[in-house]
């Protein structure tokens, strides 16, 4: 690495770091009481930001709560009296988890029940962070008997290339016409049917070529998608004969380098796509697989983890990643990954290129 990478918490993946945490009261025992608290509560008020961080990063400030001390040191009540990041969502959850707290040692210093304290918790916005975990995201509406999570967006990761979201679909999914975006649909589970497409039967592991400027509309029960969606660069052009095909995965298929340890299938390459916009396929890697560090000069690398995980390196500072994440990969950056749980994943390539090398690598 060109860089040693940097030690972080045990929630490790979190969008932000809290700063500080200092009561506003007198004393400063009651200082060190609320510091205390603070510590203990830490990964329950990362928790309340990584949903907010899920839809941008580059949300940051301080949230000030103010607390009415009870009996016993315990905490009466808990309310958001200033929030700088202005979100009632995540005012609100840093209220309930504080609310919850047990200010231990705050009699001894000299604190009352009645007395009045204000917290002041703040956050640094970390619009570098590359991944987002599925956890952390709420789902939208997406039209009738569809629900959506974005994952990898340009507020949340900076994902411009190419971004991801994931879509519950109970019967029926109809996609508009994006005249300048081409999209692909990944089935992660469930059976379905694209509607006049032949050969359109899904299942896990299909996948669903969809170019900029055609609609598609799937039926299917309990169907979750991964979609990607890939912006056409400004000469790009759609050839007339370019339609929607739908792209089953056949596990013999694909490379197999590494000695065996890596395993690459293009599901939507050049190929079958009749175009370099692209490329889309699955990457599964085992235990133990060292990536060494490189970089794509023109092209962004997007990954959706289904499982499995690891240590990821971008320009140096590590991450730690796991199954249900997604990972994006801005075109000119050292990246390098040490795999430490068998994984499984889809890998996006935008424009497609670095792909080749794997298949080049076959050929000697």
């Amino acid at each position: 690495m060109r860089r040693a990478p940097r030690r972080l918490a045990a929630f490790g993946v979190a969008a932000a770091l809290l700063l500080c945490a200092t009561a506003q009261a007198q004393g400063r025992g009651l200082d060190t009481v609320v510091g205390a608290a603070i510590k203990r509560g830490y990964a329950a008020l990362h928790g309340c930001y990584r949903k907010l961080a899920a839809i941008d990063r580059g949300r940051g400030g301080t949230v000030f709560v103010e607390v009415v001390l009870g009996g016993a040191d315990r905490i009466a009540s808990a309310k958001v009296v200033r929030d700088e990041i202005k979100s009632k969502t995540l005012g609100a959850c840093l209220a309930g988890v504080v609310a919850r707290w047990r200010l231990a040692g705050a009699g001894a210093a000299g604190a009352r029940a009645g007395n009045t304290i204000v917290i002041p918790l703040t956050f640094r916005a970390s619009p570098r962070r590359p991944s987002v975990s599925v956890s952390d995201l709420v789902a939208a509406p997406a039209g009738a008997g569809v629900s959506a999570r974005a994952l990898l967006t340009r507020r949340n990761s900076g994902a411009r290339k190419a971004t991801m979201r994931l879509l519950s679909v109970q019967k029926r999914l109809a996609l508009a016409p994006t005249p300048k975006a081409d999209r692909a649909l990944v089935v992660l589970r469930g059976r379905g049917s694209v509607r006049s497409v032949r050969g359109g039967r899904l299942r896990a592991g299909s996948t669903v070529s969809i170019p900029a400027g055609r609609a598609v509309t799937v039926r299917g029960r309990g169907l979750e998608l991964l979609q990607v969606t890939v912006p056409l660069a400004r000469n790009a052009k759609v050839g007339a004969a370019e339609r929607v095909r739908v792209v089953a995965e056949r596990r013999k298929r694909g490379v197999k380098l590494a000695g065996g340890k890596l395993r690459i299938m293009p599901l939507l390459d050049r190929q079958r796509l009749g175009h370099q916009r692209f490329y889309l396929g699955r990457l599964r890697a085992a235990k133990g697989l060292k990536v060494p560090e490189h970089m794509h000069l023109t092209e962004a690398e997007v990954l959706y983890l289904a499982r499995g995980g690891g240590r990821f390196f971008l320009e140096g500072e590590r991450h730690v990643v796991a199954g249900q994440m997604g990972i994006y990969i801005p075109s000119g950056k050292m990246h390098a990954m040490l795999v430490d749980a068998d994984l499984d994943s889809v890998q996006v390539y935008a424009p497609a290129g670095p792909e080749q090398r794997f298949f080049k690598k076959k050929k000697k």
